[in-house]
């Protein structure tokens, strides 16, 4: 494999995404791992664009091409359909691509393939495309239009019209719409934020660096090409992580000498983040269901030279009684449907089911109600999802306020100044759900109450 065309193997690996049902990131890993050594770094950030703009805009090109084509996408041959795709992709969602580029490239791939006698079809197809777009019309109903040119499930796109009207759904929509960014923070238990900036500086093609504003010890990057295979990161001394969870962990007001538990806390991000304000001093117990999970915690503590996190295989729904009343802070980061962070997690919108919704709400419910009873009068239950479904969120806060009045809400403005740097919502139970931002933070709900001992909300 020496010579590989990014374009054709961005195809070939959405391919391979549908028919093995494989997970994106795992697809675009492995397609990587297999390129030659003479592909640039830059071929590589194209190769992993192409695949998630094209999974990102699916809905939306599916219909734009289906408007012209003489046969549906889904009956097409399976290498035809991804090569529109991705050329579609590429001419409605890049304007750093030329659109002569764009069509010329897909059609030399069909012509270079098994299925050459159709080039003139894909070329036909993508420039009918294209004379289309001056007088495309979406859906006339607000809920199917919204859906189809943002890739969101109806019954989400529902609930938000519901608790936020209909111009703020629209804005949710669009803000799930830009690319995130990539975020990471710099471990202080080994190095400063000043050494981790000059290391990050000579790191080719990284462009502008900016200091969050959200969180201390953090990093705004341009790219993530060959992440995994930085210095930087196998050495412990820096860790991919969005500011938004960041913002979870310090809600917590972890210090020194305190006792933690992270009750869902694969891969361990949160948990990390919680050792280092601590200076690795007190205690963090770290649960997760999975044992590969819970080595993933153990293993990034250990690479990151961490000795206050004990990772443990626990479920968090299961009482421990040796447990009861004896942490200072507990985090529920709860498993949840997503939606908040669907921009880096496109096998989201491929999986648009609803249907587990329900057993996602009662599990949190069954976490909340057994991660209070660990909670020392006096001190602190965090809840946080990445999900921005009001089921999940507001109508969660509502009910444990209610269910356990013990537990005094406390708002997490108040604890978190920087949340007032990014846009945000107070959802009227004392909870705030972080929006979306363009190269920034990701969707988040974060919520905090006190037991007993210390003054809450008036």
């Amino acid at each position: 494999m020496e010579y590989v065309n990014v374009r054709d193997a961005a195809a070939r690996c959405l391919m391979e995404i549908r028919e093995r049902q494989t997970y994106v990131s795992t697809a675009v890993d492995h397609w990587i791992e297999r390129f030659p050594d003479t592909i640039s770094a830059r071929d590589k950030a194209l190769f992993t664009h192409l695949v998630y703009t094209t999974l990102t805009h699916e809905s939306a090109i599916v219909f734009r091409i289906d408007r012209v084509a003489k046969q549906p996408l889904r009956r097409m041959k399976p290498y035809i359909a991804a090569t529109l795709e991705v050329a579609a992709a590429q001419l409605f969602y890049d304007d750093r691509i030329p659109v002569r580029a764009a069509i010329h490239e897909a059609v030399e791939l069909v012509k270079h393939s098994r299925y050459r006698q159709l080039f003139g079809f894909v070329n036909g197809v993508l420039r009918a495309v294209l004379r289309a777009e001056e007088t495309l019309e979406w859906p006339s109903d607000p809920l199917e239009r919204l859906s189809i040119i943002y890739g969101l499930p109806i019954v989400l796109i529902q609930e938000w019209i519901g608790a936020y009207g209909l111009e703020m759904a629209e804005d949710l929509c669009r803000r799930l719409d830009t690319e995130s960014g990539l975020t990471v923070r710099c471990n202080t238990l080994k190095n400063t934020p000043d050494q981790v900036l000059a290391a990050l500086e000579e790191i080719p093609g990284q462009g502008q660096i900016l200091p969050s504003a959200l969180c201390p010890w953090m990093f705004r990057l341009q790219s993530g090409s060959d992440l995994k295979h930085w210095r930087l990161i196998t050495e412990g001394r820096l860790v991919v992580q969005n500011e938004s969870a960041a913002l979870a962990a310090m809600l917590t007001l972890a210090a020194p000498g305190m006792k933690i538990l992270d009750l869902c806390a694969a891969p361990g991000g949160k948990s990390t983040m919680m050792a280092q304000m601590m200076h690795d001093q007190g205690q963090i117990i770290s649960c997760d269901i999975y044992d590969h999970k819970v080595e993933r915690v153990r293993a990034q503590a250990e690479r990151m030279g961490i000795t206050c996190i004990e990772a443990v295989l626990q479920d968090g729904t299961s009482l421990r009684q040796d447990w009861i009343e004896t942490f200072d802070a507990v985090l529920v980061d709860a498993p949840c449907s997503g939606w908040g962070i669907v921009r880096n997690k496109p096998d989201i919108r491929l999986n648009r089911s609803t249907e587990d919704h329900q057993a996602l709400e009662t599990l949190q419910r069954d976490l909340l109600r057994t991660a209070q009873q660990y909670v020392r009068p006096g001190g602190r239950l965090v809840y946080s999802t990445c999900t921005l479904r009001p089921a999940e969120n507001e109508a969660q806060t509502a009910w444990f306020s209610e269910s356990f009045p013990q537990f005094a809400p406390q708002d997490p403005q108040k604890d978190l100044p920087t949340l007032d740097l990014c846009d945000t919502i107070k959802d009227g139970h004392h909870g705030i759900i972080v929006l979306p931002e363009p190269q920034g933070a990701d969707g988040f709900y974060l919520a905090a109450w006190t037991k007993n001992g210390r003054e809450g909300l008036a």
